[in-house]
């Protein structure tokens, strides 16, 4: 259309530019158009002005007008082309808040962060989100639109747990979830006088839960609870029918409750958590539904071992080896002498899926302290002795394992005969260091060509340490040497064949669980020194960061060992038996603990389903490393105490 027929539709350039200004909005159309329609002149021209690109007489002005409206289309285009990939304006399920409380503002802890443009308010309202509302979320931002109160947190397991943000009753609160790829999920939720409570998780979960065999059973409310209800009553566990004898308390702000059994759950058995509507809020309102949470204690090791060997193919946790008779006692000490021998040939797979030991073909040889490695299919074990405790003599036998065939072989005997040695796997060749002969030799046997090379020796001489690679280096971990427990940690460079010193543990040991999560190696029990000349089994679990060169304390295992055995899989660290007991040393354990990260404190991994109806959610939402039990107390107490 051209300028002279716009004055011929008596349609005022004003009017004009003010159609093309808001067309360009889905939401201002109608109103545009009944704008337009005001002119009766106008109605016959609307479509043809809808085609309009051009608005003065100036063809330099219009050629300009096409240019940038070319751009603006395509930038238009392009943000409605990646708007999908940023942001996704699904409703977030899950979302829990409670009703207006009046107490001071404390957040729960320093995970969150809060700001607010206008002032504040004692009246709260607790948010949550239960675990799996935001899948692989990263973090959510809650603003109370009235008062402007901002708070922000990181999300664990998709949810949170509950938040407190100043609000009362009519605000609505603007929920914006971020996962880890950067997409949005944006909800809104209005702030409502009144409403029970509900749950928002449990630990043990509801669909794969952690029971703990020796420590408290978590339930996560969306409010604050009446300390008043926290009782066995209202909250307990049962086994069958018959209920476990236990202790409820309330946590300092009342939005736990924990139940402590007061004896260790029984393994392999099925338990049953309850909570009823006898829980109240502050304000008395009952629990909106009860819940039952139903669980099954996970199975030890079938044969009590310590110094195994233990391998990881295809999911499968294999334990060879080791010395499964009683440990004498002589002047209350355990004694370790060749004279009482109990060393095993006993194969032992379990999976962690099914929660299912099977016995395997026995070794050909016994193997006490060897080591295992896992290259094309095959499990190697390497080193220990065949007689009995290293100071029967050490072993140079390796042995081959085939799960596919449950056959053995022998294959290369390594150089050095060797006893509590330690080694890792690196494209497919097993790297060996250590040992009570030659502590500071390494040997590296590749199974294709079933030969050994040997190495730059280690600069420090040690006999049971903890060895693992993290891209290309070999880090070997504490160990002992004549009546010394290391901390040192040395790292040796594959390609280069060279020795460096990096920052030491904490705890000096030896004899202890190692094994890597996400390129963080993690280290469990051990020796550890408790006077001059004295030890004793440590329960110390720490994590080295090989990025930073730097130790972190963790949670600590639930029962202190020594010579227990490491594995990982799918994101948990297992220990498998080891010794442990008064006097020193005098039990042998069938414990199979793990360590998660990400899960909440000391607790037993259990199998766990729920009633029908019951959604509080399926994961814990505070980061941290679980130590998780899965098995009951020792399963074998030696006599002579």
């Amino acid at each position: 259309m051209t300028p002279e027929k716009l004055a011929d539709t008596h349609l005022s350039a004003a009017r004009i530019a003010e159609y093309v200004e808001h067309r360009t909005s889905v939401d201002d159309k109608e109103a545009v158009e009944r704008h337009l329609a005001g002119c009766d002149a106008c109605r016959t021209e609307v479509i043809s002005i809808r085609r309009m690109v051009a608005l003065t007489p100036s063809s330099e002005h219009r050629i300009g007008l096409l240019v940038g409206g070319a751009i603006a289309v395509a930038a238009t285009l392009l943000i409605f082309l990646l708007k999908p990939l940023f942001v996704s304006h699904v409703g977030l399920s899950g979302i829990q808040r409670s009703q207006p409380i009046v107490r001071l503002v404390v957040l729960r802890d320093a995970g969150s962060t809060a700001r607010s443009s206008r002032g504040s308010s004692r009246a709260v309202s607790y948010v949550s989100l239960i675990p799996g509302s935001v899948p692989r979320g990263k973090s959510i931002t809650i603003t109370n639109r009235r008062s402007g109160h901002t708070i922000s947190h990181t999300l664990s397991d998709g949810g949170v747990d509950p938040l407190q943000i100043p609000a009362v009753a009519g605000d609505t609160l603007r929920f914006v979830a971020v996962d880890s790829a950067g997409r949005q999920r944006i909800s809104v939720a209005e702030v409502r006088q009144g409403g029970a409570p509900t749950i928002v998780r449990t630990n043990p979960e509801t669909t794969h839960g952690s029971l703990p065999l020796n420590g408290p059973i978590q339930v996560i409310f969306s409010e604050p609870i009446a300390p008043t209800t926290a009782t066995q009553q209202n909250i307990f566990v049962r086994r069958g029918a018959a209920p476990v004898k236990g202790a409820v308390s309330p946590s300092a702000d009342g939005i736990s409750m924990e139940f402590r059994p007061l004896v260790p759950l029984v393994v392999g058995q099925r338990y049953t958590l309850v909570v009823t509507t006898g829980i109240t809020d502050l304000a008395g309102e009952s629990l909106k539904e009860p819940a039952e949470v139903h669980f099954t204690t996970r199975a030890p090791l079938p044969i009590p071992r310590i110094a195994t060997g233990v391998g990881v193919l295809d999911g499968i946790i294999y334990v060879f080896g080791g010395w499964s008779s009683p440990i004498p006692i002589i002047g209350g000490i355990a004694v370790d002498t060749q004279a009482y021998l109990g060393v095993s040939r006993t194969n032992e797979a379990y999976n962690p899926a099914t929660n299912t030991w099977v016995e395997k073909a026995p070794m050909i040889a016994t193997q006490y302290g060897a080591r295992v490695a896992v290259v094309g299919g095959i499990l190697y074990a390497i080193g220990g002795s065949n007689a009995g405790f290293c100071m029967a003599g050490p072993s140079a036998t390796v042995q081959a394992y085939d799960p596919v065939t449950d056959s053995w072989s022998f294959r290369a005997p390594t150089p050095i005969a060797r006893c509590s040695s330690a080694l890792a796997v690196e494209n497919g060749l097993i790297y060996v260091v250590g040992g009570d002969i030659d502590g500071a030799a390494l040997e590296v046997y590749n199974p294709a060509t079933n030969t050994w090379v040997t190495k730059a020796p280690a600069p420090t001489a040690r006999g049971w340490p903890g060895a693992e690679i993290v891209d290309g280096t070999l880090y070997v971990i504490g160990g002992a040497d004549v009546g010394r427990s290391f901390a040192t940690v040395d790292a040796y460079d594959i390609k280069s064949n060279t020795w460096s010193s990096k920052a030491p543990m904490s705890t000096p040991r030896s004899e202890m669980a190692t094994g890597v999560l996400n390129g963080i190696i993690y280290v469990a029990g051990g020796l550890t020194p408790t006077g001059r000349h004295t030890y004793g089994a440590s329960s110390a679990v720490e994590a080295y960061n090989p990025v930073t060169n730097t130790w972190t304390t963790l949670a600590p295992l639930p029962t202190p060992r020594i010579k227990a055995a490491g594995a990982v899989v799918n994101g948990v660290f297992y220990t498998l038996g080891g010794q442990s007991g008064t006097p020193a040393y005098s039990t042998i354990s069938a414990k199979n603990e793990a360590f998660s990260p990400g899960r909440p404190m000391v607790e037993a991994i259990a199998g766990a389903n729920s009633k029908p109806g019951f959604k509080p959610g399926s994961g814990p939402a505070r980061p941290s490393l679980t130590a998780t039990t899965r098995a009951g107390s020792d399963q074998k107490k030696l006599r002579g105490r």
